[in-house]
């Protein structure tokens, strides 16, 4: 029968292969997500968003505070109403995120109104900063994964919710 094993980064590159009772068994393929296990932003997302806010001259642009409660009230609404990063509604990932960003900017601070082109400066920082290598640095341990020997004969694979542009992008 085929085993499937969940392995830490550190293990990985210490060990290959399971104990049996025939034996030891050696790993062929590894899959990993892609955020927290190989990369994370490289600050807080909200200081990235409130940093796209006074780069991009809001008018009476939110505190972190005040984004921060935004970004949780508009990120599970939008998980809510449009699972899977609008996979489901068949809509792109970017359509997805402009609703999304949208909504944190409206629950952050709701007496603001934001003129369509200072949203598109906005959302377009917001955006490219997330989808370039600049918004993220490789984990130390899946660095040393992926420049391992062990990991050369390994087939290495993505299982992630992350948005495709990642892979890309974004990916060491």
């Amino acid at each position: 029968g085929k085993i499937f094993a969940l392995l830490c980064l550190p293990s990985i590159a210490a060990s290959l292969s399971l104990p049996s009772s025939a034996g030891s068994i050696k790993i062929r393929a590894i899959s990993l997500d892609v955020t927290g296990t190989l990369v994370a932003t490289r600050e807080p997302v909200i200081k990235s968003y409130h940093d796209a806010a006074l780069w991009a001259q809001l008018p009476d642009p939110p505190t972190q505070d005040e984004m921060k409660k935004g970004f949780k009230i508009a990120f599970r609404e939008r998980c809510l109403e449009s699972p899977c990063y609008g996979g489901v509604d068949s809509i792109s990932g970017r359509e997805w995120w402009r609703e999304t960003v949208a909504r944190v900017l409206h629950h952050a601070k709701p007496d603001v109104k934001v003129s369509e082109q200072d949203f598109d400066r906005y959302f377009r920082r917001v955006y490219q900063h997330f989808g370039s290598p600049a918004g993220y640095e490789v984990l130390d341990d899946a660095k040393n994964l992926l420049e391992s020997k062990s990991a050369s004969d390994l087939l290495l694979g993505i299982t992630s919710n992350t948005p495709t542009r990642h892979m890309e992008s974004v990916l060491p």
